[in-house]
C-alpha cells in the first residue's frame, strides 16, 4: 500500500470514527432529554400528592377550592365565607397553593412526556373553571401569573 492510499484509509477511518461519535452523542442526549422528562413528570405527580395529602388533613379546603358544594349547593355571594369554620385567609393561601401548582405544571410541559401535559391540562381548567375561590384569587393576583397561563387556565375544559 502506498502512501496516498493510507492516507485514504487513515480519513475514511477518521471519518467513521467522527460519525460513530455523532450518533453515539445523539444517542446519549436522547437519554437524557428522556430522563429529564421521566423526572419532571414525577416531580409533578410528587408535588399533586402533597397536594393530596394536605387536602385529606383539611377536607374544608379541599371542598372550597375544588368547588364542590356544601348540601348539594353551590356556593353563592361570597364564597370564602361558604364556611364559617375556615378562616379566608387560609383559603386563599390554599387557593395560591393550587395555582401556583397549576402554573408550574403549565411551565413544565415541553419538558413532560409529551402524552401527559393533556390531561394535566383538562384537569387544572376543568378544576378552575368549578372552583370560584380559585378563579377570585387568580382575578385578584393575575399579575403574580404570566398571561399565558391565565388563557390557558381559563380556557375551555374540553
Amino acid at each position: 500500500m502506498n502512501s496516498s492510499q493510507l492516507e485514504l484509509v487513515a480519513l475514511w477511518t477518521q471519518i467513521g470514527v467522527t460519525v460513530l461519535a455523532f450518533l453515539l452523542g445523539i444517542y446519549q442526549l436522547r437519554k437524557v432529554v428522556q430522563s429529564i422528562k421521566s423526572q419532571t413528570y414525577q416531580n409533578i405527580y410528587e408535588l399533586m400528592i402533597s397536594i393530596d395529602k394536605f387536602f385529606i388533613e383539611n377536607p374544608k379546603m379541599r371542598s372550597l377550592i375544588y368547588g364542590a358544594p356544601r348540601d348539594g349547593e353551590p356556593p353563592s355571594g361570597d364564597v370564602v365565607a361558604w364556611d364559617a369554620e375556615v378562616d379566608g385567609k387560609s383559603v386563599y393561601a390554599v387557593a395560591e397553593m393550587v395555582i401556583d401548582y397549576f402554573d408550574n405544571v403549565y411551565h413544565q410541559q415541553k419538558v413532560m412526556p409529551s402524552e401527559t401535559f393533556e390531561p394535566f391540562s383538562k384537569f387544572m381548567r376543568y378544576t378552575y373553571s368549578r372552583s370560584p375561590i380559585l378563579q377570585e384569587f387568580l382575578k385578584n393576583n393575575c399579575e403574580w401569573y404570566p398571561e399565558d397561563f391565565r388563557e390557558h387556565l381559563m380556557g375551555d375544559d374540553d
